[in-house]
């Protein structure tokens, strides 16, 4: 038998053992304090008190960026109007994954429309909440790319479901051009399956990509109303750069976003049961989050609780139990 099966198979053994094992990891998990988002977010958001906290080690930065206002979150009561809960219990966890796996490798920094103030003080940071989109979003991804630029690190998407430290794509990556960019799923109108994803990419500090990257953002900004096309034309100046060897790319293989057959993941393959045919030696898997709520088929996976998905059956939550 080809060995690439027999690994296959072996690896179906030991991601999917017996129903009393999962149980058995789910309480684990549950005492290791995996549904304590709240604290968590807490510990990592980037504000007026963790700012100070930002350049204390050597490490390189992983950067969450979380579209949210603290109101319009899950309340656990009345008066907890403040709470960090998040509307989607499968994000809290992936974002959790993200920590856990990377943690001790990079320095976490969770940044949300109010880092940027205390992230980019030379560059007086509008109030994001002050304009409407598509201007808004445009503006984010400035922002965003002017950190990036600024303090170097890896920026993550916090519905990656991260299964192993990314700690050595990111060293890997950098060597070559100082910068890299992840392969996903594309959405773009011109034809491709795939694309590079501007929100799932990595720099050194100060890297020259990134800074022609940031002026092509402004460019685009002066006379662009429409984030869509925005995010397609980021992409495809990325692509210019993979093609041009000036950008590395990581493969959409390695964050579990296309299958063995070179077919893309799609959402039934991860909120169902069968056990997708991916790359044995993945990161993760990319949760494809905006898609995921725009389907109304699947609402029953955005609203199961912490506890109910770490029961449940999905592909989405044996992966997630096997990582840890």
């Amino acid at each position: 038998m080809d060995n690439k099966y027999i690994k296959y198979i072996i690896f179906l053994i030991i991601v999917f053992p017996l129903k009393n094992l999962i149980k058995k990891i789910d309480k684990n998990l549950a005492n290791t304090d995996l549904l304590n988002t709240n604290e968590m977010v807490k510990k990592y958001l980037i504000d007026e008190k963790n700012i100070n906290n930002l350049n204390q080690t050597l490490k390189p930065k992983l950067w969450i960026y979380l579209p949210y206002e603290k109101n319009s979150r899950k309340w656990e009561s009345f008066n907890d109007r403040n709470s960090l809960h998040f509307n989607l219990p499968y994000t809290n966890l992936t974002m959790k994954s993200i920590i856990d796996k990377c943690g001790n490798s990079f320095d976490i920094a969770i940044i949300d429309d109010n880092s940027f103030k205390y992230l980019l003080p030379e560059h007086n940071c509008v109030i994001l909440k002050d304009f409407a989109n598509p201007m808004k979003n445009n503006l984010r991804k400035l922002y965003i790319m002017e950190v990036l630029y600024k303090y170097g690190g890896f920026l993550v998407p916090y519905s990656f479901l991260c299964i192993k430290d990314l700690i050595e794509v990111y060293n890997k990556c950098i060597v070559d051009h100082g910068c890299f960019i992840v392969e996903n799923i594309s959405n773009n109108s011109y034809g491709k399956t795939f694309s590079p994803d501007s929100t799932f990419m990595g720099s050194v500090k100060d890297g020259k990509v990134i800074e022609e990257f940031i002026k092509f953002i402004k460019l685009n900004n002066e006379n662009l109303t429409d984030s869509i096309k925005l995010s397609n034309d980021l992409n495809r100046w990325c692509h210019k750069q993979v093609t041009n060897n000036k950008m590395t790319m990581l493969e959409a293989n390695k964050i579990g976003t296309k299958k063995i057959d070179g077919k893309p993941l799609i959402i039934e393959d991860i909120v169902g049961t069968t056990i997708p045919k991916l790359e044995i030696d993945i990161y993760g898997i990319y949760i494809p989050n905006e898609e995921i709520k725009k389907r109304h088929k699947y609402s029953w996976f955005t609203y199961l609780n912490e506890k109910d998905l770490l029961s449940s059956n999905t592909v989405f939550t044996k992966y997630l139990l096997n990582s840890y």
